[in-house]
């Protein structure tokens, strides 16, 4: 039985794939297995939080972080270059500070 989505198409399942909401501009493809691997060893070489350490902190890295996002040079998605491994909490604060402007080497927080 197919349903009627807001956008008007019907289809199984609702929303539609066109109206689901994109998570934070994520592609399908930019966070795959390549990037699981890549995640994991970069955080087993990296293990604690860079900005937590950098403020005399130590806390363990959970996630990693682009600082050149994925959107604006696709081509260092999987660069160790242009990763930084953070706890969560930092990486939120990160891409706060992104969204008011700020450039994420600001490390004040």
């Amino acid at each position: 039985m197919r349903s009627l989505c807001h956008c008007g198409a019907k289809v199984k399942k609702v929303p539609c794939e066109d109206c689901k909401p994109k998570a934070h501009g994520k592609r399908k493809g930019d966070y795959d297995n390549q990037w699981r691997v890549l995640s994991e060893r970069f955080r087993a070489f990296n293990p604690l939080c860079a900005d937590c350490d950098h403020h005399q902190r130590s806390e363990p890295a959970t996630e990693v972080h682009h600082i050149i996002a994925i959107e604006q040079t696709p081509s260092r998605r999987l660069d160790q270059d242009n990763l930084v491994a953070l706890c969560t909490a930092c990486h939120k604060a990160r891409h706060r500070r992104l969204n008011l402007g700020y450039d994420q080497d600001d490390f004040s927080v």
